[in-house]
């Protein structure tokens, strides 16, 4: 939504999201769109009204993604611990507050292949409780959590 939101005119652009987890449970969840009515609560009613349908008995308490959101998004497993195979490179990418889970080992190759991931200029993002300070890394620091190749 704020890709779209923020972008004049996005039908002119070629925007595709990929949402990962190591959870194929999670991603069978997500990819259906189907949300408790709460989780939404503090998007603005004109969002809501653009992005999601609501549903009826016995589904009055839910939400569905409507299709102008989701046709971006493309859900696929993604162990962290494994090779990337990409074919194109990103120009974001966001992996909030999972690192804190790994070693500074893995968390130092983590972070290089992520750069490897990126488009020239592109940006990684990560969590508030995360840093890259102490670890060796080529990319530029922005502001906290936010770093740019």
């Amino acid at each position: 939504m704020t890709v779209l939101e923020t972008i004049e005119n996005p039908r002119q652009w070629e925007i595709s999201i990929l949402a990962t987890d190591l959870s194929t449970k999670v991603l069978r969840i997500a990819e259906q769109g189907i949300f408790p009515l709460e989780r939404i609560r503090s998007i603005p009613d004109p969002l809501i009204r653009k992005y999601f349908l609501k549903g009826n008995h016995p589904w009055k308490d839910y939400v569905m993604v409507k299709e102008n959101l989701k046709r971006y998004i493309q859900f696929k497993r993604l162990n962290l611990k494994e090779p990337f195979h990409f074919k194109e490179p990103f120009d974001c990418i966001f992996c909030r507050n999972v690192m804190i889970y790994f070693d500074k080992n893995i968390q130092m190759e983590l972070i290089h292949r992520f750069y490897h991931c990126l488009e020239e200029g592109g940006f990684l993002l990560i969590g508030h409780s995360e840093s890259l300070t102490g670890l060796p890394h080529p990319f530029q620091y922005v502001r906290p959590a936010i770093y740019k190749k």
